[in-house]
């Protein structure tokens, strides 16, 4: 499935609903890819609190999958949330691979 992202570190944390409390490997992850977003500014601890929280419902809110931190799910990362995380690193990986096959072709042909 594109739509599974397995980290540099080889945890697959797109397969699992992740909330407040939750302390693990897949946390790290999140928190990790997040920051990539620049959706969070701490450095990755593995534990989901308040602002791994609201850095999931700023980006629920950006990609229109929530509106206020009243609504059912808010801050959770849950399926639709997964979803549309995991297309957003699946486009930004493939807009990698392509980046990097360019400069390769660039190479050769210099």
């Amino acid at each position: 499935n594109p739509y599974n992202s397995v980290s540099s570190s080889g945890s697959n944390f797109m397969n699992e609903d992740l909330k407040m409390g939750d302390s693990s490997d897949q946390v790290i992850t999140l928190q990790q890819e997040l920051k990539k977003m620049n959706l969070l500014a701490l450095e990755p601890t593995g534990y989901y609190g308040e602002v791994t929280a609201h850095a999931v419902f700023k980006f629920q809110q950006i990609q229109g999958i929530l509106k206020t931190e009243e609504e059912a799910g808010a801050g959770t990362f849950g399926p639709q949330t997964r979803s549309k995380f995991g297309m957003l690193i699946a486009i930004r990986n493939k807009n990698q691979q392509l980046m990097a096959e360019k400069d390769n072709f660039v190479a050769i042909n210099n």
